[in-house]
């Protein structure tokens, strides 16, 4: 068990990144487990034709048995949000094995580009939910609801594993990395020459791969398409987690035009909430929402 002692300046620095060279990395090793990680076999069927030819050896040789990709292959990221390119050329600049910067950045571009603006979002949809945890339940609601294997009491944050280790981060907080390809596990990063890291599965990684928000289900979900229009009590039941106009269009198979309709609609109507990070504004059931859900679910 990994047990993570913060003190209250490290409790202030708690903060979030998303790590595009680890999701590289981490899906290297999903590719070549995809019994372990069945969530991803829509994106390991076309990714593996997609790197064919390829030579992944001297990423596979430094991947460890564990969940965790050595820091050599994936350190934590310096900033909230960095390039994928940034990232490579700092992994050549820290004397990396030659030919391994240029193997993933050639298969970043084969299997992962093409899906990064669909990741991101989920990525930065997860913070933005948490970011919101953490303004109404402080810094012990947030680390209490990461994942399953991360608990927090008193000052204390424990991972389970099979390591035993203590790590004391001294002041220099804690990263916390929502992520794509950790699923189904927690990955730490607690060597001493790095920030201390926890990597866990991001909100909405598990639809990821819905080619389109399923049809309401049951009495509730009937009651509430006579009040609001099927496609908008589609959208509704869908956005549990935060996203974008392009990926409720995307995920409804709506043009952006339409799916901006029915979210300005259902956002005057005080069922979602609408927030901005950034260029982006992030969608999601608001607690009007919910109650309404919740009475109709009663009334059948």
């Amino acid at each position: 068990m990994y047990r993570f002692h913060l003190t209250p300046e490290d409790l202030a620095q708690v903060r979030f990144a998303v790590d595009p060279l680890w999701e590289c990395v981490a899906s290297v090793r999903a590719l070549g487990a995809p019994g372990r990680h069945a969530l991803h076999r829509p994106w390991a069927a076309e990714a593996a034709a997609a790197v064919r030819g390829l030579d992944l050896s001297p990423v596979r040789a430094l991947l460890p048995d564990g969940v965790c990709p050595p820091h050599v292959l994936a350190p934590p990221p310096e900033g909230p949000e960095p390039a994928i390119g940034d990232q490579i050329a700092r992994l050549r600049a820290a004397a990396a094995p030659a030919p391994l910067a240029d193997v993933l950045a050639a298969y970043w571009e084969r299997a992962l580009a093409p899906h990064w603006p669909r990741f991101a979002a989920v990525l930065e949809g997860d913070i933005l939910w948490r970011a919101r945890l953490l303004a109404l339940d402080g810094a012990g609601g947030l680390l209490r609801e990461l994942h399953p294997q991360v608990c927090f009491a008193g000052s204390v944050v424990r991972v389970d594993g099979a390591v035993e280790r203590d790590v004391r981060p001294a002041g220099r907080g804690l990263l916390l990395v929502p992520s794509i390809f950790a699923w189904p596990d927690v990955s730490v990063a607690s060597d001493p020459a790095v920030r201390p890291t926890l990597r866990y599965a991001a909100r909405g990684v598990a639809e990821l791969w819905l080619e389109e928000c399923a049809p309401p289900r049951g009495d509730a979900a009937a009651a509430l398409a006579e009040l609001s229009g099927r496609a908008r009590a589609r959208l509704l039941l869908r956005l549990v987690a935060p996203m974008t106009t392009g990926e409720v269009a995307r995920r409804a198979r709506l043009t952006a035009g339409a799916a901006s309709q029915h979210l300005t609609a259902l956002a005057g109507a005080g069922m979602l909430r609408r927030t901005r990070v950034g260029r982006r504004v992030y969608y999601q059931r608001s607690p009007r929402a919910e109650r309404v859900l919740a009475a109709l679910e009663g009334a059948t």
